[in-house]
């Protein structure tokens, strides 16, 4: 269910009104995987390489306000703004977070534009990063030291329910170019750098065994177990 409103300001600048943007939404992420009659999958007749069942789901409600201001117009530069975003999310798995964004853009004449941004972003983790279970199987073969024998290797994957959602902080800028003298020509260059807190990810075994076998890091050599058949 969501409900949202857009329109602007009866005040404002010189410049132009000031334009509002809000709303707020509540809806249910949810997921079921089902296996087929023979039960291929983790525990099934073939355990490698199938999925398995697994079923989870979690509300979201989040609100969100838009603004955008006109600073300046045909003084200097055609036309420049101002633009701000702010978000709440609440997430039943993880609980609360937010994010916003600064940014502006300036058009400053007919054949350049410019624009940057400043955020703060999130991404919740995927249903299946959250709850699947029981795990996937997936046999390979993994040379353990790097360049060392080669062993038949299992590795395991399934989902953690305490995961957050990471959070990245990103600037960008740009600029836009539509040059008036070469009819339906436009060219767009970006920068953006993205730093990155709390990211969600799988390793691969190869990147275990790496870790584990020449930095001994005891984060993953804690998930390389040897068993004799």
């Amino acid at each position: 269910f969501s409900v949202s409103a857009n329109g602007t300001l009866p005040w404002g600048l010189p410049a132009g009104k000031i334009a509002v943007a809000l709303g707020a939404e509540d809806r249910l992420e949810q997921q079921r995987n089902q296996r087929d009659p023979l039960e291929l999958g983790a525990s099934g007749v073939f355990e490698s390489g199938n999925f398995s069942e697994f079923a989870g789901q979690y509300n979201v409600q989040e609100g969100f306000l838009e603004v955008t201001v006109p600073v300046l117009k045909n003084q200097f530069v055609d036309s420049l703004e101002l633009n701000g975003a702010g978000r709440i999310t609440s997430y039943s798995t993880s609980g609360m977070v937010e994010t916003w964004k600064l940014g502006a853009t300036s058009q400053i004449n007919e054949d350049i534009r410019l624009r940057t941004t400043l955020s703060s972003d999130i991404r919740a983790p995927g249903i299946g990063e959250l709850f699947l279970s029981p795990v996937l199987v997936s046999t390979q073969t993994q040379a353990y030291p790097p360049g060392g024998p080669n062993f038949s290797v299992k590795q395991l994957q399934a989902g953690n329910p305490l995961l957050q959602p990471e959070q990245a902080t990103t600037v960008s800028g740009g600029i836009v170019l539509t040059p008036h003298w070469i009819e339906n020509l436009s060219m767009s260059f970006d920068w953006y750098s993205i730093t990155l807190h709390g990211g969600i990810f799988s390793p691969s075994s190869g990147q275990i065994f790496s870790q584990c076998a020449i930095l001994k890091d005891p984060n993953f050599c804690k998930f390389v177990l040897f068993s004799q058949g």
